[in-house]
């Protein structure tokens, strides 16, 4: 992901949606380095990839829109079995230890 707060700001200006849920696919090779893979998606919104980075900058432009929904749900989806697991920014955060973002994303209204 891109850490460009200057880039997300602009783009906001321009009418984009901060909840935007992105997809990124992954391919996992099996542990024996044959040819069968797991593919598997991730879903992140721009302040879920900011938290992944502990991007402080750009969360903070995105802290700034009015239309930011501090609580949006992502998933990860194995092909075969379906989701398996669901995880927010707050979820992210927490998992990154980035204490001054949970602090940030609980004063607005971040559920866990």
């Amino acid at each position: 992901f891109k850490a460009d707060a200057s880039g997300v700001r602009a783009l906001l200006a321009g009418g984009a949606d901060p909840n935007t849920i992105l997809l990124r696919e992954e391919r996992l090779k099996g542990s024996d380095g044959c040819c069968s893979c797991a593919i598997t998606s991730e879903e992140y919104t721009p302040l879920i990839a900011a938290c992944m980075i502990i991007n402080l900058k750009v969360a903070d432009v995105l802290f700034e829109h009015p239309a930011l929904d501090v609580n949006v749900v992502c998933a990860g989806v194995n092909q075969e079995f379906g989701p398996y697991k669901h995880f927010t920014a707050l979820d992210m955060a927490r998992l990154v230890k980035s204490h001054e973002l949970v602090k940030k994303l609980e004063a607005r209204g971040a559920k866990p």
